[in-house]
C-alpha cells in the first residue's frame, strides 16, 4: 500500500484550483495577487474607501508590493487613486466598474472550479471535507477566516 502523503495531494489539488481559476486572471491581464486584490476591494465596495495601508495589513505585504499592485490595476483601468482630501499623504483606492467586471469573471471561474471540485460529493461529504481542511490549516498555525477572505 502507498504511503499517504497528504502535503503532497494538497499542494496538487492547489495546483489544479490554481490553473483553472488562473486561466481566467490571466485572460484579465491580471497575476493571482492581484485578481485577490480586486476580489478584496470587491466584496468590500460599500464601506468607507480604503488606502494603500489597509491593502498593505490585509495581504501582509510592504508599502512598495502594494503600491506596484494597484499601480498596475490602476494602469489597467480597474482602480482609481486619489489622494485623501483630509490628509494628502493618504491614498484612496476605488474600484471602477472595468475592475468589477473583473471580478464578476474571476467569480465564474471559481465558482466553475469549485463545482468541479464537489463533483460527486454529498453536501455532508463537502462540509466533512472543508472541516478536515479547515482543521489541517489550524494545525499548521494558519487562520482559516483569512485564508477563506483572501482566496474567496
Amino acid at each position: 500500500m502507498e504511503e499517504i502523503r497528504l502535503g503532497r495531494e494538497i499542494h496538487r489539488l492547489d495546483n489544479l484550483m490554481g490553473r483553472a481559476i488562473g486561466q481566467a486572471k490571466e485572460s484579465l491581464g491580471l497575476t493571482a495577487t492581484q485578481g485577490f486584490v480586486l476580489g478584496y476591494l470587491a466584496r468590500h465596495k460599500n464601506e468607507p474607501p480604503m488606502c494603500l495601508r489597509d491593502l498593505e495589513t490585509r495581504f501582509d505585504l510592504t508599502h512598495p508590493t502594494v503600491s506596484g499592485i494597484v499601480s498596475r490595476l490602476e494602469a489597467k483601468g480597474f482602480v482609481s487613486l486619489t489622494t485623501d482630501e483630509k490628509d494628502r499623504r493618504v491614498k484612496r483606492i476605488a474600484l471602477l466598474p472595468a475592475g468589477e467586471n473583473a471580478h464578476r469573471k474571476i467569480a465564474v471561474a471559481i465558482d466553475d472550479a469549485e463545482r468541479r471540485l464537489a463533483s460527486g460529493f454529498s453536501q455532508e461529504e463537502s462540509a466533512l471535507f472543508c472541516g478536515f481542511l479547515r482543521r489541517a490549516i489550524s494545525n499548521m498555525g494558519g487562520d482559516c477566516a483569512q485564508k477563506e477572505e483572501k482566496h474567496g
